[in-house]
């Protein structure tokens, strides 16, 4: 997450389960894309240019790049980016957005293969861009959730987030409540949460 005085942007991944070290490419897609985002002024098309030209440098480093990217690039992108006028959401992969209740999810697809980006990465012809997911105006959004496939089931959990009092107050509130769900979880989740303060 990053946060100036004119952008926030919020960003999950979620590396894929097949690779061995998903969890790298995850970390860097996510920590990356905040950066990209706000040091390009809210344009996410070329925050994500520029995101695939950083981790093709990562992967140029690796002595069989097509292993490299099954083994450690493969991961879902959800970002949102929040200006003083909008909202706006894009991902790429499969997860949930979910504003003032209202849900959209994006399945994993045939087979539970989600379009990576970083299939861009040793195939030019894969697409090296996110879509967007959902829009609203800043002033009508009083509750913002973005997350990784395995918070497609968790409809309650975000709800209860959305109208809990104690979550404004306690940061710990949503990784407890996380922890409390996990049995009914499909899959592992990561989430961020964004609420309006009372009376702003």
């Amino acid at each position: 997450m990053r946060m100036t005085d004119t952008i926030g942007v919020l960003v999950v991944c979620d590396g894929c389960s097949s690779g061995a070290h998903s969890e790298i490419g995850a970390a860097l897609g996510a920590a990356w894309t905040a950066e990209l985002v706000v040091s390009c002024g809210g344009d996410v098309e070329l925050a994500i240019t520029r995101l695939i030209k950083r981790l093709s440098r990562v992967v140029r480093g690796s002595a069989e790049p097509r292993l490299f990217v099954r083994e450690h690039m493969l991961f879902t992108l959800i970002v949102a980016v929040i200006t003083p006028l909008s909202v706006r959401v894009y991902g790429r992969g499969d997860g949930i957005v979910c504003i003032n209740g209202e849900r959209t999810v994006r399945d994993s697809g045939v087979e539970n293969a989600p379009d990576y980006l970083s299939y861009a990465l040793v195939n030019g012809t894969c697409p090296s861009q996110v879509d967007m997911w959902a829009e609203a105006a800043t002033h009508d959004v009083d509750f913002l959730a973005i997350g990784t496939d395995g918070a497609v089931d968790a409809n309650e959990l975000l709800l209860s987030a959305a109208s809990e009092p104690v979550f404004a107050r306690n940061a710990s509130w949503l990784q407890r409540q996380l922890w409390a769900h996990e049995q009914s979880l499909i899959d592992d989740t990561a989430i961020v949460l964004l609420r309006r303060k009372e009376g702003a």
